[in-house]
């Protein structure tokens, strides 16, 4: 996200418009301009993705988590297809002089807010999902909340994604776009990033553990102390009990 970012800098991304020269405002310039929401939105729907797969392993035994997730996986494509096929007709009709007067341009904050709120009831909506779901598992309350800990890392990305709503609402008429875009990138970043280390930290716990368990010497480990492992009880249960979880459903 970052590096998408960067290059936009040197053509006068994040600048006041009175600190550019009209002249430097090319055609190709612009349309790079109207290109950086468009690979947000690509990005954003990735690392959405990326989450919910990971989740679907985790839960794939689990009838009304697993729905949850299908769910969501059809909402992540369906709002990111609309809204890039927005911003590709934002590129083919707001890109000249005309676009002063055109109604369908004028609108175009507006859009952003929407996608924004989209964006925003998404990410409760995957956060929501895997701490539903360690509610109903059977462990004492210090393991669930560090379950949830684990998986709560999201809800970083849910408050950098309403910060970016929230700036999207108040520069909605903000006439120095340029500078405002630069300013909720930053928030942009920040959700993007989250949402790749959240189903990375879950994987790191494992290997973490693993790599502990290879210094220490070999016991024999039973089906009873093994379920009693951290992220490891999950990953156990999809491959070998996968009743179990299904069993903690109301």
């Amino acid at each position: 996200m970052a590096l998408t970012r960067a290059p936009g800098l040197n053509i006068g991304y994040g600048r006041h418009l009175w600190d550019i020269r009209a002249v430097t405002l090319t055609h190709s310039r612009v349309l790079r301009f109207s290109q950086l929401s468009t690979l947000y939105i690509i990005g954003i729907c990735f690392a959405k993705l990326s989450v919910l797969l990971m989740y679907l392993r985790f839960f794939e035994v689990v009838d009304f988590t697993r729905h949850l997730i299908y769910f969501g996986i059809f909402l992540t494509l369906f709002t990111s297809a609309a809204f890039i096929g927005h911003g590709i007709a934002q590129t083919v009709v707001c890109i000249n002089v005309s676009a002063v007067t055109n109604k369908f341009c004028q609108a175009v904050s507006k859009v952003v807010i929407a996608q924004a709120s989209v964006n925003v009831a998404m990410e409760f909506y995957i956060l929501m999902i895997p701490l539903q779901q360690v509610y109903k598992l059977n462990m004492d309350s210090q393991r669930k909340l560090g379950l949830a800990a684990v998986f709560g890392i999201g809800l970083v990305a849910c408050i950098a994604s309403a910060l970016r709503l929230g700036w999207s609402v108040r520069n909605l008429h903000e006439p120095d776009i340029l500078w405002a875009a630069a300013l909720i990138s930053e928030m942009s970043i920040v959700e993007m990033n989250t949402a790749i280390i959240a189903p990375c930290l879950c994987l790191c716990i494992c290997y973490y553990k693993a790599q502990h368990r290879r210094n220490v010497p070999p016991t024999i480990v039973t089906d009873e102390e093994r379920t009693k492992s951290f992220i490891g009880r999950l990953l156990f249960w999809t491959t070998s009990h996968g009743r179990t979880l299904q069993d903690t459903e109301p």
